[in-house]
């Protein structure tokens, strides 16, 4: 969504991205910046509204759309250049954390998009200034939107105080921040933002209110002198983070799958060698026996949304694959070089489809005979099949199973390899505790419990990964 004040211009244009939990007065406070910049006063009768009341806007925020609003033709003594305000949704609703990761994605795609926003000036933390601790909801806000961007942004990052009371200390939040280990500016960018919405025809409240105003001028003459010191980021390098990052989510969605095929698999060799030597007698005698052995059996079921499947390899190779058509198929997020890295022939890219079908294992029990598994596993062996050679076939395939899922690992290594050399945040390594914190407070939707499990695995896998990299990295 895109709302224009003024008319576009070729001036000096300047980009700011403001985040925060719901509640914190973001709203609020975009106003009031939106009001600065048009040349409202203290006194004056009227005030723009970009953004409706906060209580409004709080019991819609069930949207997950990002919001830019550009302000041109106003550039003069406050403000020596236009701005866009960059305005995400609360974070922390009620809808969950697959909220919270839409709002992510959202901000992802407007980064990326042709018609997007290419540059950045500053990445802004709406906070209240008495939160002497971040929650476990801000500190998951801030490591995700900090994990998408290029280690270059660090230096752009500023808080934003809201509900300040004009003290000369240094805000608790700031406080806060730096002990949660958010990189951030020491600048005291103190606001309140009753002084926007309170009108009153009290002497006092008047009095107090002409005071957050003034407050809030300082620190929006401050906000805008940073704005003009602070190096303008070209977002090339959070482009290369965004797709690195969701090359590793498909490795590590193709990882889950084939550690789970790879594990059936093993298991049912295991029932078979368990079987072969339970009947050593009738296999020395060369007598043929009945066993039963629950196997997985491969099949395509349909899905509400796209994926990318191998036809050589006959497997998903990426889920919910919303970015490239089918005649770009080599811009999936499973490929690299045109070529696929998840599924195990490594295959072309021409050789996968885009469909709204998923392949998957349904387990099957079934009757084998040992005639069965000597014909199976002794294809290519010629002459008189021995136990010994189906022992080390099935042997065999168990290591080969083993193999294809260290193969995957390595390249999600890669992956984090590359992000720790250029992401601010090579993972939001707060993402297991929030998920814990949003687990115990779920007590009735299971589904959505059982989801959010599935979640902290992932990000479990991708932490270990990172630590492990880490360790490396400190021994070499």
């Amino acid at each position: 969504i895109r709302w224009t004040v003024g008319k576009h211009n070729l001036k000096a244009n300047k980009t700011v991205l403001l985040m925060g939990a719901t509640g914190v007065g973001k709203s609020t406070l975009i106003n009031y910046i939106a009001n600065y910049i048009l040349g409202v006063n203290f006194e004056d009768n009227k005030r723009f509204q970009l953004i409706p009341d906060e209580k409004k806007s709080q019991t819609e925020s069930q949207t997950t759309a990002i919001t830019v609003y550009e302000i041109f033709g106003y550039e003069g003594d406050r403000v020596p250049f236009s701005v866009t305000i960059i305005d995400t949704p609360g974070f922390g609703d009620t809808n969950g954390i697959e909220q919270d990761q839409l709002i992510t994605k959202n901000l992802q795609e407007l980064f990326e998009s042709e018609n997007g926003v290419h540059q950045i000036d500053a990445v802004c933390f709406v906070v209240r200034e008495d939160e002497v601790r971040l929650t476990l909801t801000q500190r998951y806000i801030f490591e995700s939107i900090l994990s998408i961007f290029g280690k270059d942004i660090e230096n752009n990052i500023l808080a934003l105080i809201t509900f300040a009371n004009g003290g000369k200390h240094p805000p608790p939040a700031l406080k806060a921040i730096k002990e949660a280990g958010i990189p951030c500016s020491k600048e005291k960018l103190k606001f309140n933002i009753t002084s926007f919405t309170n009108r009153s025809a009290d002497p006092h409240i008047i009095t107090n209110n002409k005071r957050h105003w003034v407050m809030g001028e300082k620190s929006m003459t401050k906000f805008i002198n940073l704005l003009t010191t602070l190096e303008t980021r070209s977002l090339q390098l959070t482009q290369e983070v965004l797709a690195e990052r969701r090359h590793l989510e498909a490795c590590i969605d193709g990882i889950e799958d084939q550690l789970k095929i790879t594990l059936d698999k093993q298991i049912e060799l295991k029932e078979i060698q368990n079987v072969l030597k339970e009947n050593k007698e009738m296999i020395d005698a060369q007598r043929d026996f009945e066993f039963v052995v629950t196997t997985n059996e491969l099949v395509r079921v349909d899905s509400e949304k796209m994926a990318t499947n191998c036809n050589n390899c006959e497997m998903t190779c990426h889920l919910r694959c919303p970015l490239a058509p089918q005649k770009l198929l080599f811009l999936c997020d499973a490929m690299r070089n045109r070529q696929c890295k998840i599924c195990p022939g490594k295959c072309s890219w021409k050789d996968h489809v885009k469909e709204k079908v998923v392949y998957q294992m349904t387990p099957k029990v079934v009757k084998k005979t040992y005639n069965n598994i000597k014909v199976e596993y002794g294809q290519g062996l010629g002459g008189k099949i021995t136990a010994e050679d189906v022992e080390e076939k099935i042997q065999s395939e168990i290591q080969e199973s083993e193999d294809k899922g260290n193969k995957l690992l390595e390249t999600s290594y890669k992956c984090v390899a590359r992000l720790e050399e250029i992401a601010l945040r090579p993972n939001p390594l707060t993402a297991e505790e929030y998920i814990d914190f949003l687990i115990h407070r779920e007590t009735e939707n299971i589904n959505r419990v059982k989801k959010l499990q599935e979640m902290k695995a992932k990000a479990l896998l991708i932490s270990s990964m990172t630590k492990e990299k880490l360790e490396q990295g400190k021994g070499s």
